[in-house]
């Protein structure tokens, strides 16, 4: 039996075993001392108009998907816990498989599997270590579809559109590790190791191992507010380089705490990029471009809240040897609480790639634009134990590759139960 169908097992035997383990009550989890257990089930259906992102011959489809999983959390004194597991599967219709475009895969349909866990321990005033690690097979937007040099405090709950990478069949493995200590009353310091790898299954897209040391120094100018500086180094490795690219990243900035209403933290300098390409092949291997990373969180009211969110980077092509592209991307996103049971949230979102070279088999230098929104409802009620929602979204993308153009409508009703 494979680790996929054990997992399905333990989850269904826990749920069994649920009633008969001290609980908190429906939605409330199961209790084990201080560990809180979440089992869960989630199940929808979604109609996808464009499901291979073909500019012609569209064939909508219909697919059904499912998950189950669990959460575990742990809060102690000094150590802080938080697990999950979960098994999930896609379903077409018709899986209209054969569709003529870029590293295509043979059927749509998707079976996948994933982990992480989170652990914080001890106080700033002395040391706190975080780390986490996960793993998760998917196939179209992951859980946490960002790189690191994507990544601010905000981003998480924000919707950004990406491009045909993030939309394929791909393994994600990714490990880091922080520790911040408060120097002195007016200085903080916070040190990042990170790993994420990019395992995609088709062989013609190159995967991607990306190490980044990141660092931050904060000087409190206020109560609530300091200036920052931020530097980084990277070191990305893949099959479409002969080298291994080198980054180099400083920034200045500033940041809030976050007060009743609004949280701020951006940064902005430059960064210096190295591909390391082999000199015989005449090409220019060094790059730099004003680099950003920023995150606003503002809560004017109880009900409302606006996420808003921004980054740049540069990385090698997934698709084309010998290249590199510039990305940014920005997203901002709102939830409104409608009732006590019943909330409403609205997400749009830019990305801009710009290669170095053309690609050779188009002779044009790819730039693409895409954009997007999806917007949300969701009822649940006082109990906790289940939601139902609706879900509608719509991206576009505009290609200097004419073949790449493609636009999607995608919508969703689903429910969850959760224990």
């Amino acid at each position: 039996m494979d680790i996929k169908k054990i997992l399905l097992v333990a989850l269904v035997v826990l749920f069994a075993l649920s009633p008969v383990l001290e609980a908190g009550g429906l939605g409330e989890g199961v209790v084990f001392g201080k560990f809180i257990f979440r089992p869960y089930i989630d199940g929808s259906v979604t109609h996808d108009s464009n499901p291979f992102l073909a500019q012609t011959n569209l064939e909508s489809d219909i697919f059904i998907e499912y998950e189950v999983g669990a959460n575990l959390l742990f809060k102690g004194k000094s150590l802080d816990v938080y697990g999950s597991v979960f098994w999930t599967a896609r379903n077409y219709f018709n899986d209209n498989a054969g569709q003529d475009w870029l590293h295509a895969p043979e059927t749509l349909d998707f079976y996948g599997f994933g982990e992480s866990l989170a652990l914080r321990w001890g106080s700033r005033d002395k040391l706190q270590i975080r780390a986490r690690e996960s793993f998760q097979q998917v196939t179209d937007y992951s859980r946490q579809p960002y790189s690191e040099a994507y990544t601010s405090e905000y981003t998480e709950d924000s919707f950004l559109a990406e491009d045909r990478g993030n939309r394929l069949e791909r393994n994600l493995i990714n490990a880091n590790i922080s520790a911040g200590r408060d120097l002195t009353y007016k200085t903080e310091l916070d040190i990042t190791a990170s790993f994420l790898r990019t395992d995609y299954v088709s062989e013609d897209v190159f995967d991607i191992d990306e190490s980044t040391l990141h660092g931050e120094l904060a000087y409190k100018l206020t109560d609530k507010s300091y200036m920052l500086l931020v530097s980084e180094y990277g070191v990305q490795v893949t099959d479409a380089l002969p080298g291994d690219p080198e980054s180099k990243i400083i920034r200045v900035g500033w940041k809030t705490k976050f007060t009743d209403k609004t949280a701020f933290k951006g940064s902005f300098g430059m960064e210096y990029y190295d591909d390391n390409t082999v000199s015989e092949l005449g090409l220019d291997s060094k790059y730099e471009m004003p680099s950003f990373d920023l995150g606003w969180l503002w809560m004017p009211t109880d009900k409302l809240s606006i996420n808003t969110s921004g980054a740049n980077t540069i990385e090698p092509s997934s698709y084309e040897i010998l290249n590199i592209r510039k990305v940014m991307m920005i997203g901002s996103s709102a939830g409104y609480q409608l009732t006590r049971s019943l909330m409403a949230w609205l997400g749009v979102s830019y990305r801009k790639d710009n290669y170095k070279y053309e690609d050779p088999a188009h002779d044009v230098i790819r730039e693409i634009n895409a954009y997007g929104g999806k917007t949300g409802i969701k009822y649940a009620p006082h109990q906790k134990w289940y939601s139902i929602y609706a879900t509608a979204g719509y991206e576009n993308t505009d290609s200097s590759i004419d073949v790449e153009d493609f636009e999607q409508f995608r919508f969703t009703l689903g429910a969850k139960l959760i224990y």
